[in-house]
Parts: C-alpha cells; sequence; structure tokens
C-alpha cells in the first residue's frame, strides 16, 4: 500500500460559482477552476474571508493517474467528522478544501 504525503496549504480559501467563475481564471490568487454544463466552480485564496476554507494538497508526490482510492483515502476520514469538502483534481494531485 502506498502512502499519500499531504500538506496544508498556505492561506484561507472561498468556493465561488456562478457568473464569478468566468472572471476567476484572471485572478492570481487562484487554486483551482473546474467548468462545467453548469457554469463551473472557483477555489480562491482569501485571508480575509471570515468563513474561509484550509486546503490539502497531495501533488507533492505526485502518484499514478490509475491509482484507485487516493482522494478517497484522504476524504472519508474527513466525511466521518461532517467536515465538508470540494475537491478538484489535476494530473499531479488533488486539491481538497475543507
Amino acid at each position: 500500500m502506498r502512502t499519500q504525503n499531504l500538506r496544508v496549504l498556505e492561506g484561507r480559501f472561498t468556493l465561488r460559482w456562478g457568473a464569478e467563475v468566468r472572471t476567476a481564471a484572471a485572478d492570481s490568487h487562484l487554486l483551482a477552476l473546474v467548468l462545467g454544463p453548469d457554469g463551473g466552480a472557483a477555489m480562491l485564496r482569501d485571508d480575509m474571508a471570515e468563513d474561509g476554507w484550509a486546503a490539502l494538497w497531495n501533488g507533492d508526490d505526485a502518484h499514478d493517474p490509475e491509482a484507485t482510492g487516493m482522494l478517497s483515502a484522504v476524504v472519508a476520514p474527513l466525511a466521518a467528522r461532517e467536515l465538508p469538502v470540494w475537491t478538484a483534481a489535476s494530473y499531479d494531485g488533488d486539491s481538497v478544501d475543507e
């Protein structure tokens, strides 16, 4: 079984969706942008946000993209504690925001 190394990214983050998402691509504080049929969502750094999210990153030691269960191993303990999460994946790793 391969282990994952997680690190907490510096700062606090906010989740935006709807019309704001189209302008998020140009924002220097953009962490993740997902576009879809519904318009999409963006996670942006905002250290002043009262309800900001913490972000975990596991891409420092990239895992094989065909490996299964990597993201669920991170999300399952958070779900067990009833913590909301938003995830975005890239080729090298996953961002889990809680």
